[in-house]
């Protein structure tokens, strides 16, 4: 339980003067919906958050990721309930209005698998063979020419 309390600046004012909360209590959930009185188990402790990689897209919906570690790897199979990677959406410009605007230009682009260690299935547009090709993207430093479908990739 976390409780929390406030009181008036003016000492003669009476709390049935005002509808304002003065006190407020909240249970505290843990984690993963657990009560939050219950003891961690110490072989389970983890790293901090990374921080979140970029989207995973360059327009419209992806995702982004941030991850942790165990500090004691070996006692993994006994940590099988606690959370080590979390994902999320990120929304960017419209791909449409994107490519209206920059399509030429982005046919040009060379392909970027990218630095990270992602896998993620996309295709770029081949300028030189006029045609669309699958490639695996790692999810960050990236260009422009990458799409989530061949079909986007043709709309070009």
């Amino acid at each position: 339980m976390r409780s929390r309390n406030r009181t008036f600046l003016n000492p003669t004012t009476k709390p049935s003067d005002c509808s304002v909360e003065l006190e407020r209590k909240d249970i505290c959930v843990g984690e993963n919906g657990d009560d939050c009185n219950v003891t961690p188990d110490p072989l389970c402790k983890t790293t901090a958050w990374s921080d979140w990689s970029p989207c995973s897209a360059s327009c419209d919906e992806g995702v982004r990721v941030r991850t942790r570690l165990f500090f004691y790897a070996e006692h993994e199979k006994r940590c099988l309930h606690i959370n080590l990677q979390e994902k999320d959406t990120c929304v960017m410009q419209s791909c449409r209005r994107f490519i209206e605007i920059n399509s030429e230009e982005i046919c040009q682009e060379d392909k970027q698998s990218g630095q990270c260690g992602g896998s993620f299935p996309r295709y770029w547009y081949n300028s030189e063979r006029s045609q669309c090709e699958r490639f695996i993207f790692t999810g960050c430093k990236g260009n422009r020419n990458q799409f989530e479908t061949e079909e986007e990739c043709k709309q070009i």
